[in-house]
């Protein structure tokens, strides 16, 4: 079984790779980050995950604090930390020494949005961390909101967070383990 969801998916993610890491053969979270507090169980068992994130993140913000941000519309989540101590644990968790980081062709320059992937090395299981500068509380290659880019920012277009994620769990489906 393979689990994924963006935002507060993402942390519900995140709470089964911390309380149930067995019933996942793969996780795959975005725009969100370990909550304040969080203690996982088996945090020395691998997992494959995918992480995905925008720096420009107003609701769940890539530095850590207010889950909603700063946001008058957006009710209060709770703290998060900061997506890089998130991807820290996540790499540790997997014994990974380390990342290769290559650039995401920027094929659409009007989403004022760069994409990068960070490919960790060295790990047990697959740990894959895509970093969308400037992009915000999104997901890749949908539809740009007209009214809601004010609130949740820019939506990159470089790429499709869909596929990627597809094309991670299919990898993972088809090894032994998986």
């Amino acid at each position: 079984m393979f689990f994924a969801g963006p935002s507060l998916g993402g942390t519900m993610v995140l709470r089964i790779l911390c309380e149930a890491p067995e019933l996942g053969a793969g996780y795959a979270v975005a725009i969100s980050s370990f909550p304040e507090g969080e203690a996982c169980r088996d945090e020395d068992t691998p997992r494959p995950v995918l992480l995905l994130h925008g720096t420009a993140d107003r609701i769940m913000p890539p530095e850590g604090g207010r889950g909603g941000g700063g946001s008058l519309f957006v009710k209060d989540r709770g703290r998060v930390r900061p997506v890089a101590e998130t991807a820290a644990r996540l790499a540790a968790r997997n014994g990974c020494e380390g990342f290769d980081e290559r650039a995401i062709p920027d094929r659409v320059t009007s989403d004022e949005s760069t994409a990068a992937l960070r490919e960790y090395q060295g790990c047990e299981q697959p740990f894959l961390h895509y970093v969308v500068e400037g992009a915000g509380h999104t997901w890749p290659g949908s539809g740009q909101l007209r009214l809601g880019g004010s609130l949740i920012g820019m939506t990159n277009q470089d790429f499709s967070a869909t596929r990627v994620v597809e094309r991670f769990f299919k990898a993972l489906a088809a090894t032994p383990e998986g």
